[in-house]
């Protein structure tokens, strides 16, 4: 009983941590993807979701700055599709 109770508060502990990161993730993301759209078409992009964060290289950069990279990226692309 012990060891299946040492598995769970573990399962919860890494659920939590990747939460976390997914939160720094989007955040980055989202500030991305809107400052290059406002830039590309003047205006606010609608409702957002955040994409699930892709793999990258163990400690390439922060997830915050990854998720403002590959956002920006995604803004500028949809920004100049829709102009």
């Amino acid at each position: 009983m012990k060891i299946t109770l040492r598995y769970f508060l573990v399962a919860i502990l890494f659920s939590a941590a990747s939460q976390v990161r997914a939160s720094d993730f989007c955040d980055g993301y989202l500030k991305g993807y809107t400052a290059v759209y406002v830039m590309a078409l003047a205006k606010q992009p609608e409702l957002l979701s955040c994409p699930s964060q892709p793999a990258k290289d163990f400690g390439e950069q922060s997830d915050y700055a990854h998720g403002y990279q590959l956002g920006s990226v995604d803004g500028l692309t949809d920004g100049y599709q829709q102009s």
